[in-house]
């Protein structure tokens, strides 16, 4: 059957910085032209869809918001009628609409990028829900990362303390698990066999 969809990663691929790579919008324009499914794939879990969308559209980028595809798009996938606990930015919760939130026995315990807000407050709740028979899902489980003031916890290190403290190992969501990727191949509808990756 050949190829129909295509998964595109985008910082590195398709920009640098805030510049679009050279003959990387014409690439993509003739990709969409020619019939193939696009799912533009990143790992920020700072910054929603909609951040992201316009982002690409400054850039001359022919793109729906639809398109995009994020660990917190896979999460809510993967949480599918389930309840949640997150720590997450609360910039990130209109990508998580439809879930359930609960501080009553939820099913999972979410985590992504909560910077500052990681405190005791909020990560010893989620540990006694770890205890209390939730499962554990990270969006990434990057370790830090560059800030304009130089480097910064990422939300690694707190999921490896929930880890350690409740005994569980989270289930990540993001790339590069595979997960992430067969929730992506889910969103095209469309077999391995039947997308390829540009990165």
């Amino acid at each position: 059957m050949g190829i129909r969809g295509l998964l595109l990663d985008l910082d590195g691929t398709l920009y640098v910085g805030r510049e679009a790579v050279e003959g990387a919008r014409e690439a993509v324009g003739s990709l969409r032209a020619s019939g193939f499914v696009v799912r533009y794939v990143t790992n920020t879990t700072r910054n929603p869809r909609g951040w992201v969308c316009e982002r690409l559209l400054s850039m001359g980028f022919e793109v729906d918001e639809a398109e995009i595809f994020t660990p917190a798009r896979a999460a809510v996938r993967r949480i599918g009628g389930g309840s949640c606990f997150a720590l997450v930015d609360d910039s990130l919760m209109e990508d998580l609409a439809g879930v359930d939130f609960t501080d009553d026995h939820p099913d999972y315990v979410l985590v992504g990028d909560l910077g500052e807000g990681f405190t005791y407050e909020r990560l010893n709740p989620a540990f006694r829900h770890l205890m209390q028979g939730a499962e554990l899902l990270a969006l990434h489980k990057n370790r830090f990362w560059q800030r304009d003031l130089g480097l910064s916890l990422d939300a690694g290190p707190f999921v490896a303390a929930l880890e350690y403290a409740s005994g569980k190992k989270a289930s990540v969501v993001g790339k590069p698990d595979l997960d992430f990727f067969r929730l992506a191949l889910e969103d095209l509808g469309l077999g391995a066999h039947e997308v390829a990756m540009g990165r």
